[in-house]
């Protein structure tokens, strides 16, 4: 019989008895165990934010990084992975300002479903030139062994 996963919440407190868990592990027990973004970082402009009428942004986000407490959206940095779902649910604009780095140091920054929309199109792009380009390196490989 397996052990249950630990709750990913008594992951996150700090404590002297308790050493802090590295990001990866929390992540892990929640299945996630590829990060496209190497780092990140999102802001939200309470100022702009619709808040308990609207709560899009927290509804949408896959790991939970997003919650409701003291009238304000909060985040909890550990969990973020820069996914872009907040930001795409946003119903308005300019109010999660979303910025990430991928893998080959390239920066992006969007504020807006659109711009959000923009970057992940690109961010999916690259990923498919990259597969099919070792794809056909791999096929060339193989052919000039049977040869």
């Amino acid at each position: 019989m397996s052990a249950s996963p630990p709750d990913i919440y008594s992951l996150l407190i700090r404590g002297e008895k308790k050493p802090r868990i590295d990001r990866a592990e929390i992540l892990r027990t929640m299945g996630i165990t590829q990060l496209f973004f190497e780092e990140g970082s999102l802001r939200v402009d309470m100022s702009k934010c619709l808040g308990v009428e609207c709560k899009l942004c927290i509804k949408a986000c896959p790991t939970n990084a997003l919650y409701w407490e003291e009238a304000k959206v909060k985040l909890e940095e550990d969990l973020c992975i820069h996914c872009s779902a907040c930001v795409l649910n946003c119903i308005v604009d300019d109010c999660m300002v979303l910025t990430r780095r991928s893998s080959d140091g390239k920066r992006t920054r969007f504020s807006t479903p659109k711009g959000a929309a923009l970057a992940n199109n690109t961010t999916s792009a690259q990923k498919r030139r990259k597969a099919v380009s070792e794809l056909a390196s791999a096929l060339t490989k193989s052919s000039l062994r049977r040869t």
